[in-house]
């Protein structure tokens, strides 16, 4: 008998510019945050809850693909946070 282990869910913050030079497509990449069950806390920056497969790498190459070269991407892995007056609430972490 075989037994898997589930792996826990991460809570990831996704942050990114723009940057003028470049196509500045904000629905796509947000379609791409949605579609992944991404919640926008503030403008620009978003958190996404991923299965525990999922590592930082993985979730910014995907949006990668949406992006132009000058623009500016950041993916972390959340452990703790905190916020004040956000958009959204972000994910809880289990």
């Amino acid at each position: 008998m075989e037994y898997r282990r589930k792996l826990k869910d991460k809570v990831f913050v996704v942050t990114y510019d723009l940057r003028e030079g470049g196509e500045q497509d904000y629905d796509s990449i947000s379609e791409v945050l949605e579609d992944l069950g991404g919640r926008r806390i503030l403008k620009s920056v978003w958190t996404v809850k991923l299965p525990g497969t999922w590592d930082c790498s993985r979730l910014g190459n995907k949006l990668l693909k949406v992006l132009c070269y000058e623009d500016g991407l950041y993916v972390a892995e959340v452990k703790w946070h905190g916020s004040f007056n956000p958009d959204d609430e972000p994910h809880d972490i289990d």
